[in-house]
């Protein structure tokens, strides 16, 4: 996501709006699953009889929750000024709309500023977690598969008498199941090979890395 600086204010904005949108759905529920479930001017295929009462648990939750979550699918459909409607038919009124219509423009404007703190806390826990392994592995003397590798390809490449060690002792290889080998694995057969003396048997569409 783009970066996006954090504004609280707006933070504050979108909490209050769901906040009212809980509120109001607790205290107008009857009424608006009769608008939902009998109002003949919206369009049955966005409100079938069968998918809307699905939605009142998700309300009930809404309501109950305190925070930033992320808003139910549907709740678009019950904002003012966006509810789908038959040809002529006028939109239902009710303060439980008109509020879903604030939470949803609010959060619009805050989604891609969560979007980027969500991206951001991820990156600097990777990063984190990423150090932290090579310093405890340092530290035990521990060697991953993929250590095993990266040296093996760090040595062979950077060192074209490794490779040629390798191509004399084996002047001929076969690398089969080539379709999964990482790009890693390949550069140690590119470094010791070229683009020959190696035959890779391979089937594509069965690559793990597909």
């Amino acid at each position: 996501p783009e970066p996006v600086d954090v504004d609280q204010a707006l933070l504050e904005r979108a909490m209050q709006a769901r906040r009212n949108v809980g509120a109001l759905w607790l205290q107008h529920r009857t009424e608006v699953e009769t608008i939902l479930l009998a109002d003949e001017g919206l369009d049955g295929r966005r409100y079938g009889k069968k998918s809307v009462p699905k939605w009142f648990p998700k309300l009930d939750r809404l309501a109950r929750q305190e925070g930033l979550e992320k808003l139910p699918e549907f709740i678009d459909k019950l904002a003012a000024g966006r509810m789908h409607l038959k040809k002529g038919a006028t939109e239902p009124r009710h303060a439980f709309f008109d509020a879903c219509r604030e939470l949803v423009e609010a959060f619009e404007v805050v989604q891609p500023m969560l979007d980027h703190a969500v991206f951001e806390f991820q990156r600097r826990f990777l990063d984190f977690a990423e150090s932290e392994v090579r310093r405890r592995r340092s530290e035990t003397g521990v060697l991953s598969f993929d250590d095993l590798l990266t040296m093996v390809h760090d040595r062979i490449v950077e060192d074209p008498s490794v490779a040629s060690l390798v191509a004399e002792e084996y002047p001929l290889a076969l690398v089969d199941e080539f379709q999964d080998t990482d790009t890693l694995q390949y550069a140690i057969f590119r470094a010791a090979y070229g683009k020959g003396s190696c035959v890779y048997v391979g089937y594509p569409k069965q690559a793990i890395y597909a």
